[in-house]
């Protein structure tokens, strides 16, 4: 497993946590969600930017209906300080920001 597929793993086994958890004062009727965004470093941008991605494919999750997981794109010109939102083919992924 890759470092963006462990981060994946990672956060998909954390929102299934505090999806399946009870708390104390939250009606079992409500489910609590989370909304997260994983991002791996190309190795050449600054924190920043690894972080602005992340952050960019919180809120796609967010906007694509809440509890999911969302993975941040590689985009070439991120290397230049600029990121771009784009889907791919199977797993959703998103550029922009961090999380």
């Amino acid at each position: 497993v890759t470092g963006l597929g462990a981060g994946r793993a990672f956060a998909e086994g954390l929102r299934t946590v505090f999806a399946t958890r009870q708390y104390k004062g939250i009606p079992l009727s409500h489910v609590v969600t989370t909304s997260i965004g994983v991002a791996e470093t190309t190795g050449g941008e600054s924190i920043d930017l690894l972080i602005e991605r992340a952050d960019g494919a919180l809120y796609s999750a967010k906007r694509a209906g809440r509890n999911k997981v969302e993975i941040a794109d590689v985009d070439p010109l991120a290397l230049e300080g600029s990121a771009s939102i784009g889907p791919s083919s199977g797993t959703r992924r998103r550029g922009s920001r961090a999380a």
